[in-house]
């Protein structure tokens, strides 16, 4: 199966070279550049939404919205969990087009070719 999934995608990709005028290599390092640089616009993006997000949670904790302690502690703990699920669900993809960026190329085309 994944032998054919392979045959399948590498003539599909040759195809695809042929209509844009260019070889089969170059398609594929385009393809493993562009996984790069998305994963690492991603992170950026991850890391300018912390950012963001702290200055709301330095807000409650100055107090200018809640009165009690506990109410602050509280509040600023769900921002803190808040910011930190979304950017997991953020940084999972983004990670591994950095570290990984063929296996990230490839994942994207399976998405399109299956």
């Amino acid at each position: 199966m994944e032998t054919q999934l392979t045959t399948e995608l590498l003539g599909r990709l040759d195809e695809l070279a042929q209509t844009l005028g260019t070889t089969t290599e170059y398609l594929w390092s385009v393809l493993i550049y562009q996984s790069f640089i998305a994963g690492l616009v991603g992170l950026i993006a991850a890391g300018v939404l912390l950012l963001i997000g702290i200055w709301p949670a330095r807000v409650v904790f100055q107090g200018l919205f809640l009165s009690s302690i506990e109410d602050k502690e509280m509040a600023c703990t769900f921002v803190i969990i808040g910011l930190l699920m979304v950017i997991a669900v953020l940084i999972t993809d983004n990670i591994m087009g950095v570290i990984y960026p063929e296996g990230a190329a490839l994942s994207e085309l399976m998405k399109y070719f299956r």
